[in-house]
């Protein structure tokens, strides 16, 4: 889910959360990761065109993940922040509608 505010025609922050998923394996005892996270990102934009942008993005990610056992609940939590960045493209099909192609990475603890 994302939010943001575009100031101009090259330039915009964002705000987002983002859910990693859930992990588990098989074999007694069962173990359960789940992750998410908050990014905050400046964006820098350039209008190739009235209805086509392109975009970089860099900011800042904090998650927060969880190991628990079945039966058992939480066993260990992690948490930090860690850098995230990325690149689109904007297409605008009229004034007020849109779509965007965009590839992120969260640099979570280096890994």
């Amino acid at each position: 889910m994302n939010a943001g505010f575009k100031f101009n025609d090259y330039f915009a922050i964002q705000g987002a959360w983002a859910d990693f998923g859930s992990a588990s394996d098989n074999v007694e005892p069962i173990w359960t990761v789940d992750a998410s996270g908050f990014n905050f990102s400046v964006i820098a934009m350039y209008p190739v065109t009235e209805r086509f942008d392109i975009y970089a993005k860099a900011g800042i990610v904090y998650w927060d993940a969880t190991l628990g056992e079945r039966g058992y609940g939480k066993l260990d939590s992690d948490d930090g922040w860690d850098p995230s960045y990325g690149f689109g493209a904007d297409f605008f099909f009229t004034e007020s509608f849109g779509a965007y192609a965009e590839y992120e990475i969260y640099d979570l603890n280096g890994d």
